[in-house]
């Protein structure tokens, strides 16, 4: 008998337990008020249920495929359900309630799992069928199995940033590149770098510096700002100062290599006497320290997003590709999905593949901007175009906090 989550959509556990907090918030007197809540609350309730009907399983343990009257069944009632939920978040908060708290966050983060499953049940062929349960499982990530065909090298997966073609369902070929699964560990790695440059002293004593320098780092650095305007404070996580630490050397010494001295000097701005540190240890740290600024970009993308140590980083490019779609602008991005590959020998890489971006890339040009100079993108309908999709791309980035955006990675297509 196939287990629960061949049965049910792939979130139906966190969507239950959001529904069970909502009802439970219901209790509130402000909420049980409001009478688009009951409004709600009945209206994915009846979703649920439809959802539950067509994920029901025959004798042999198996769901029905979708039809094409299902679809539209199903999507009728996400739409329903969603209206119901922007007329509640609406009244709660004009009644000074905060969208992202309590009863209307409880419904955001419903709304947010359901606006990628319409997605996907909108995007539905019926002429490839499929399950609910498959389909949805599949929306979420796209399994290649490479067992069996010639494609043997690529199942190594060494770079980070594999271009290739896919084919879907239709037969159509997209370009694109397949990144590997990554996560941020800055914790870990710093960890990792200390205890191998520990592994070169032999007192006990240098070894006490090297695990005092963060903390010593921090203490000096206190009320240093960070790129969202924020400052350094006593309570900021290691991570953060690992971040910080970062951005420094980076500022300092921009793209050239990290040399011993400045590691000597890091120390001794910190109040740590580095002179009894071996060379073997500081070699150690200006080759660890060396690589993390290497990974600037990423640093200052994410540190200050107080993500948990191990969150997987690539899968941003999916869920800003999904927000694009929400607001209306699915091409303003290149799309990206989660992926992931089954090689020969059944070991399963995980990552995210995004769609090759059409258009010039001015930075790389920048004689085609004398064009621009005269007259911007040339005719006025043109321009209007253009300059309205860099507003919407300046939205979508706020939204989804991306700090990196810059004229080495926009692509114009007029």
């Amino acid at each position: 008998m196939p287990d629960d989550k061949q049965l049910r959509f792939p979130n139906r556990k966190e969507r239950k337990k959001l529904v069970d907090d909502l009802k439970n918030l219901g209790q509130d007197p402000n909420v049980a008020s409001n009478e688009y809540y009951k409004r709600y609350t009945e209206s994915i309730e009846k979703l649920d249920k439809k959802m539950d009907e067509l994920s029901a399983v025959d004798e042999s343990g198996i769901p029905k495929d979708l039809t094409a009257e299902d679809t539209a069944s199903l999507s009728q009632a996400m739409i329903d359900t969603a209206e119901m939920a922007e007329m509640f978040i609406a009244s709660s908060v004009a009644a000074g309630m905060k969208p992202d708290q309590g009863a209307p966050g409880v419904v955001n983060n419903l709304q947010g799992m359901l606006s990628r499953d319409y997605e996907t049940i909108q995007n539905y062929d019926p002429s490839t069928p499929k399950s609910l349960p498959e389909l949805l499982e599949d929306s979420r990530t796209r399994t290649i199995d490479l067992r069996g065909r010639q494609l043997g090298s690529v199942t190594n997966m060494q770079n980070s940033r594999i271009p290739m073609t896919v084919v879907n369902s239709k037969g159509e070929k997209r370009k694109g590149v397949f990144t590997k699964a990554n996560y941020f560990n800055a914790e870990k790695e710093y960890k990792d770098l200390i205890e191998k440059a520990k592994s070169q002293c032999t007192r006990d004593s240098d070894k006490a510096k090297l695990d005092a320098f963060l903390g010593e780092f921090k203490k000096k650095n206190l009320g240093i700002r960070l790129p969202d305007d924020g400052r350094l404070s006593a309570d900021s996580p290691d991570s953060m100062v690992i971040g910080t630490l970062v951005r420094k050397l980076y500022a300092q010494h921009g793209g050239e290599k990290l040399e011993r001295d400045d590691i000597r000097l890091e120390f001794a701005r910190a109040g740590i006497d580095p002179s009894t540190l071996p060379r073997k240890a500081l070699n150690v740290l200006t080759e660890g320290f060396t690589k993390f600024k290497d990974s600037i970009g990423m640093e200052m993308n994410t540190i200050n997003l107080k993500l948990d140590e191990g969150s997987r980083l690539d899968n941003r490019n999916t869920a800003m590709s999904s927000v694009a779609t929400l607001l209306g602008t699915p091409d303003l991005i290149a799309r990206s999905e989660n992926m992931k590959f089954i090689g020969e020998d059944g070991k399963v890489t995980e990552g995210t593949f995004m769609d090759h971006a059409k258009g010039v890339d001015l930075y790389k040009k920048p004689h085609l901007f004398k064009h621009v100079n005269t007259s911007p993108f040339g005719l006025d309908d043109n321009k209007g175009r253009v300059l309205k999709q860099i507003a919407d791309l300046q939205v979508l980035d706020y939204i989804c906090m991306n700090k990196d955006r810059h004229p080495g990675n926009i692509f114009y297509e007029v």
